[in-house]
């Protein structure tokens, strides 16, 4: 009996450094600001840059793998474009994996989805669109519940913008505080 207690206590002792190693936040929230690069509407095809909003909701599976859900607005302008004659907004929503390399300090991570674009304006709505969204960002932690997250990603929609193709894309540039719900 002596020797099977002690054998139990040996195991636990040596999977204690493990179950350690394996502390990582389990759902994490962003919110902040997005910039989005898109050709619409103040400028017919050509990029310009669209000011927003954006947030992230995150449950990591492992120390290294975890799902994400991307949700923009955006305001795309319009209201002086002959053509329109009024304001447009984007939202974005894609969710998709993400893969993290966690340090002490900061979190570099890839991340890659699929979702939905829908665009509106004052008058009427313009539809919904195929979105996909991939690119590299950091978090650095700031404390054991929040960091800073700044995200460079690029995001495509297919809608018919322009004469020349019906996939648009841009360059989006998020940043923002996450905090740790659970850990």
């Amino acid at each position: 009996m002596v020797r099977v207690i002690v054998a139990a206590l040996f195991a636990v002792l040596i999977a204690l450094p493990a179950m350690a190693q394996d502390d990582y936040p389990r759902i994490e929230m962003s919110l902040g600001y997005a910039n989005l690069g898109f050709p619409c509407c103040s400028t017919i095809g050509e990029n310009s840059r669209h000011s927003g909003f954006a947030s992230t909701q995150g449950f990591n599976l492992t120390r290294i793998f975890g799902i994400e859900n991307y949700f923009g607005y955006y305001s795309l302008g319009g209201k002086n474009n002959p053509l329109l004659g009024t304001n447009v907004s984007l939202l974005a929503n894609i969710i998709g994996g993400k893969i993290a390399a966690r340090t002490e300090r900061a979190v570099p991570y890839f991340t890659a989805g699929i979702g939905v674009g829908y665009l509106t304006s004052d008058y009427a709505s313009f539809g919904s669109s195929f979105a996909t969204r991939f690119g590299p960002g950091v978090d650095i932690k700031l404390n054991d519940s929040m960091a800073w997250k700044v995200d460079f990603t690029r995001m495509s929609f297919h809608q018919q913008f322009t004469a020349a193709g019906s996939w648009s894309s841009g360059w989006n540039l998020s940043t923002g505080i996450v905090f740790v719900l659970s850990n």
